[in-house]
């Protein structure tokens, strides 16, 4: 069944068809994927699983029974290439699908025939596919260059019926072909991401109707083709592909390249919490710098953000209390990671804190702004709640009107949270109306209008966009998840093809990178923990959106994370864990309450993964070319591949390749600096999780009690702290086996980024000081601020806090 519906006869449980809805929701229409048997009884059933825009169900299954016609004559319900076509390849074949099997004997020359303008037949010869229903004529050699070519067919064909009964109404379509040869060509792939087995739709032209003519390969490894049409390939991505380009071969003619990501499927999440993190007066909501361990607390009871550092010792996790606006609300972060931008519902601003020195900038914008997001392409766009409006804000230092409002959007409806899709092709805004949906792509004649509004019977609170930037995942205070069609080709978009009632009145919304998990905070103070379920039944008919659908994975009860409310909610850059905001832990202030998300370290292939969709992100950024993008891919897919076959030097080689790639384009401009030191740290701890495996659970059984002394590597303590000009930090190497072991030191400044590497080498067992003067990796003295050592032998690593004040 498809959300509830299932169309069966005698024989087969299952018609294959697809479904699609008008815009309102309320006319459902299936389309069986072949044309149905003639004097056969079909059954409809309508299960309690439907529900409407609330979440309620039928009372009771319904069942419709329907007998197809007896006896009727054919009809043609495709024909290609379609009439008055123009540019068509030489070497198209003429696909006409029919309503029913038709008697293949009656299909000749006679009465199917490709004809030359002078009328003159082209000689060739005849598939049948799909059961007969689908006749194909391939003509024995490539047709004339900018030639006018007709189709004839006529009443001489049958079908198998008893009697057989005749074509009646006959068609005679003209097409022209191109002036030089043509390739295949892809024009889009949906959904643009995906996971191992769903389906993708390959649309374009130059495709053969048989299904076997067509190679379609993901980075290199063949998928199966399911169905085909000269436009459109049905494929399902095939087990062990990875991101990279898809290609579409046929007749030795090989399609251009586009980008496919595959998304790697989640570890379950756990319910542990492994932290709690007080902090400011009513607490709201939270960012977290995606290259550093720092998170960014909005507290609209004292109109201040708590800046906490997430992976040091000390007891104090708060490094910084920025004061704000009146109320603050809503908070996120630039992708370079250098502002974050505040709401401040009282004061009608936005605040622009610079996460390097902490200063503070106020633009002012609509009336009660409510939710922020800033886009890769240099704006940041607020929802303002009274004035029914969408501010944007530019700020890009190069530009007029930096740091300013330069529009205003109306929305019609009081607005609450914000968010847009990853290209920056749409702006998604919750509401008291449902979800507006704001067209900013700059090259669009819609260019900052409204393009739709998403009607979900209900006010809705929070919206959130999947990675891959195909839905809108949007939550309401009724308790309501809904599932917005958001990926621009696909039939139902703006529509609501998904719902599930949650039972308790919803907060926020994440979703996880490899949009497979829904993370939703409520009222009551737990988390539901929803999974996005991809059918892997699809057809060329079928919409990669049309086969979603939401279904509870489990709870984390209030008990368990100790909270009577919570509001904000985020996953941490790497999605080892969730960080929720309980807005009054005690006497009115609030609490950041971290859970663990993956059970166990993050394997290499994994976080190769990440670096991969990383990549691709920049490319849709605009912050790296397509070719620096798929060159680094590239490595990262050869990396992967080494890896699975067992050779972890030649991996650890091709990755030390990507580093010295990467250093490359960043001394040449072509990535930015500070992206470009973050995937090279992050590249060089895959590295060193590569040479540095964790022990197995019966290596570690061999030593009985004195397991837990494998590895005794910690830093034994810093001094001076605070300091003025030089500071020491003491630390011990030592292991039951007094193995030599890889140590990285390295210090990042407050808003995470790397600013000097101390050490990186292999020690042998030892007591070891090590110095550091206050200089960056480029010599200039760092500024007067709060800085982290970062510290890791083997399998520890711990991080401390430093204070430079050369003042002191």
């Amino acid at each position: 069944a498809i959300n509830g519906f299932t169309l069966s006869c005698f024989g087969y449980p299952q018609i294959e068809g697809s479904i699609t809805w008008n815009p309102e929701n309320t006319l459902l229409t299936y389309r069986p994927l072949r044309p149905l048997k003639e004097g056969t009884e079909y059954t409809i059933l309508l299960s309690k699983e439907l529900t409407d825009l609330s979440g309620n169900p039928l009372e009771k299954d319904s069942i419709v029974i329907f007998y197809t016609i007896a006896t009727a004559n054919p009809e043609i319900i495709y024909l290609g290439p379609e009439n008055n076509s123009f540019n068509v390849s030489v070497e198209t074949p003429v696909v006409v699908d029919f309503s029913e099997p038709i008697d293949k004997n009656t299909v000749n020359t006679e009465t199917f025939r490709l004809l030359r303008d002078d009328s003159s037949p082209v000689a060739g010869s005849f598939d049948f596919l799909m059961e007969n229903s689908r006749v194909v004529f391939r003509p024995e050699e490539n047709l004339d260059f900018n030639g006018r070519y007709s189709i004839e067919l006529t009443g001489g064909i049958y079908d198998v019926s008893l009697p057989a009964l005749p074509l009646i109404k006959t068609s005679n379509p003209v097409f022209t072909t191109a002036t030089e040869p043509l390739m295949p060509y892809i024009l889009y792939l949906d959904p643009p991401a995906g996971v191992i087995g769903s389906v993708v739709i390959i649309a374009g032209s130059g495709f053969d109707p048989d299904p076997s003519m067509n190679t379609v390969l993901f980075n290199g490894t063949r998928a199966e083709v399911r169905e085909s049409s000269l436009t459109t390939i049905a494929v399902g991505i095939p087990v062990g592909a990875v991101s990279g380009d898809v290609t579409v071969t046929v007749n030795g003619s090989i399609s251009n390249a586009m980008q496919f990501n595959v998304l790697s499927q989640s570890l379950d999440p756990c319910e542990e919490v492994t932290a709690n993190i007080n902090t400011g007066s009513k607490s709201r909501d939270v960012a977290i710098n995606p290259e550093a361990g720092l998170a960014y607390v909005t507290n609209s009871g004292s109109g201040t953000v708590s800046v906490i550092a997430l992976n040091i010792d000390d007891e104090e996790k708060i490094i910084k209390t920025v004061r704000v606006g009146e109320e603050p609300m809503k908070i996120d972060i630039d992708p370079l990671g250098k502002f974050a931008y505040v709401t401040n519902y009282r004061s009608h601003t936005v605040s622009v804190i610079n996460l390097v020195d902490y200063t503070v900038r106020t633009i002012k914008v609509g009336e009660n702004p409510y939710g922020v997001v800033v886009s890769p392409d240099g704006k940041v766009y607020v929802s303002n709640e009274t004035s029914q409006d969408v501010s944007v804000i530019d700020v890009n230092p190069e530009s007029g009107g930096f740091n300013h409002v330069i529009a205003n959007i109306n929305t019609g409806t009081r607005n609450r949270d914000i968010d847009i899709s990853p290209e920056a092709g749409y702006v998604l805004v919750a509401g008291d109306d449902g979800l507006t949906i704001i067209n900013v792509n700059q090259g669009d004649i819609n260019y900052n209008t409204v393009i739709a509004n998403v009607n979900t019977g209900t006010r809705t609170r929070d919206v959130e966009v999947t990675p891959e930037a195909a839905l809108a995942i949007v939550s309401t205070d009724e308790g309501d998840l809904f599932i917005v069609d958001i990926y621009p080709y696909s039939d139902s978009f703006g529509s609501v093809i998904a719902n599930i009632n949650t039972g308790t009145r919803s907060r926020d919304v994440v979703v996880s990178p490899d949009a497979m998990f829904v993370y939703v905070t409520s009222e009551e103070g737990s988390v539901s923990v929803y999974k996005i379920d991809i059918g892997g039944v699809g057809s060329i008919n079928t919409s990669y959106s049309r086969q979603i659908g939401l279904s509870l994975h489990t709870v984390i009860p209030a008990e368990v994370i100790n909270a009577r409310e919570l509001e904000g909610i985020v996953i941490d850059y790497n999605a080892d864990y969730l960080y929720v905001v309980n807005p009054d832990f005690s006497n009115g202030f609030g609490q950041l309450i971290q859970i663990s998300l993956c059970c166990g370290p993050i394997l290499p292939e994994n976080a190769i993964r990440n670096l991969i969709i990383n990549i691709q992100n920049m490319l849709n950024s605009g912050l790296i070319n397509k070719g620096n993008a798929n060159a680094l891919i590239t490595k990262l897919n050869n990396a992967l591949k080494m890896i699975d076959k067992g050779q972890t030097k030649t991996a650890i080689n091709i990755l030390n390749a990507f580093s010295n790639q990467v250093e490359v384009l960043s001394k040449s401009g072509d990535i930015p600096q500070q992206r470009a030191d973050a995937i090279i740290y992050a590249n060089d701890a895959i590295i060193f999780n590569l040479e540095n495996p964790p022990l197995k659970s019966f290596d570690m059984n061999l030593f009985g009690d004195e397991s837990n002394a494998l590895c005794e590597a910690t830093i034994e303590k810093i001094f001076p702290n605070p300091f003025s000009e030089t500071i020491s930090v003491y630390f011990k190497i030592q292991n039951n086996n007094n193995q030599d072991m890889n140590v990285n030191i390295r210090v990042y400044n407050s808003a995470g980024q790397l600013i000097k590497i101390l050490t990186s080498m292999t020690m042998p067992v030892g007591d070891y000081i090590i110095k550091w003067d206050g200089r960056l990796e480029n010599g200039q003295e760092a500024p007067d601020n709060v800085y982290f050592i970062y510290f890791r032998a083997g399998d520890s690593q711990a991080t401390r806090k430093i204070i430079l004040q050369r003042n002191y």
